[in-house]
């Protein structure tokens, strides 16, 4: 099963952004229309415009490609030639590529700020490991903040798409799962135990269709998952390609905590 929202995670840690020499295996490619998408989604989020269309985008057909000390990596961006490397696996894996449209957006900035990576655009491109231990030690708790369940915070979804086709392999579907603190304090969600030996669950969605079900849940990953300013909302957006879901109707259900929006999102999986 190819759901990007697990795959990243797994490999995250092999995740680069340095400039390298150009790999002699890569081939250039032209971004598809889902990119688009996805640099509109990366520009919401870190609050930053730029072209799309200024950048070069490269594939690696090989099963690595690395960075000039020799590190395996699923891609890098480099400032200097405006262009985005990517293995070939990870060419529609959103996570990933939003990851490197980040960076691209930012420039000349380097590493991985807290503001862009672990507050913004959080959700929307991941970032673990290397990358979260770079934003550096999280702030003391804001002691005004109340402590309460995850039913405190208001649950949305949406999605650009009302169909998906399962023999394109460019067509995915993908959902931006939203959780809103609309009190009138600072809240710290305090989340029940997981069940199994891993941290709680956050986010998650459930899709249903004529004859496949999945689902997954995040799970809290630093302080910041739980502490919701004032008015904050924090996203997640889940990306699943089109040849994993049955054809016909199918219904997404996003949640936090196993709470939901009232009404699914309901789309068509086309043969």
């Amino acid at each position: 099963m190819k759901l990007s929202v697990f795959s990243v995670a797994a490999i995250f840690a092999l995740l680069g952004c340095e400039n390298t020499t150009l790999p002699r295996d890569v081939r250039e490619f032209s971004p598809p229309l889902l990119y688009r998408q996805w640099w509109a989604m990366t520009e919401a989020c870190s609050e930053r415009k730029r072209d799309i269309r200024e950048i070069q985008w490269y594939a690696s057909d090989a099963q690595q490609l690395q960075t000039r000390d020799g590190t395996n990596v699923a891609g890098y961006y480099e400032h200097k030639r405006n262009r985005i490397v990517l293995r070939g696996d990870q060419r529609y894996s959103g996570p990933a590529v939003r990851h490197e449209m980040l960076h691209a957006l930012l420039g000349k900035m380097e590493g991985h700020p807290r503001e862009a990576f672990l507050e913004k655009c959080a959700g929307t491109v991941i970032c673990l490991d290397e990358c979260s231990r770079q934003g550096g030690p999280w702030p003391a708790e804001d002691r005004g903040a109340s402590r309460g369940p995850a039913s405190l915070l208001t649950i949305r979804a949406s999605s650009p798409h009302d169909s998906v086709v399962r023999s394109d392999p460019t067509s995915i579907f993908s959902a931006s799962v939203m959780a809103t603190n609309e009190t009138s304090r600072p809240l710290i969600v305090i989340l029940p135990p997981s069940g199994d030996a891993g941290p709680p669950a956050t986010f998650g969605f459930t899709i249903i269709t004529t004859s496949v079900s999945l689902f997954y849940d995040e799970r809290v990953s630093n302080p910041g998952s739980v502490r919701f300013a004032v008015g904050e909302t924090k996203r997640w957006v889940v990306d699943i390609e089109a040849s994993e879901l049955s054809p016909g109707m199918a219904q997404f259900y996003g949640s936090f905590d196993g709470i939901r929006p009232a009404r699914p999102l309901s789309f068509m999986v086309l043969p």
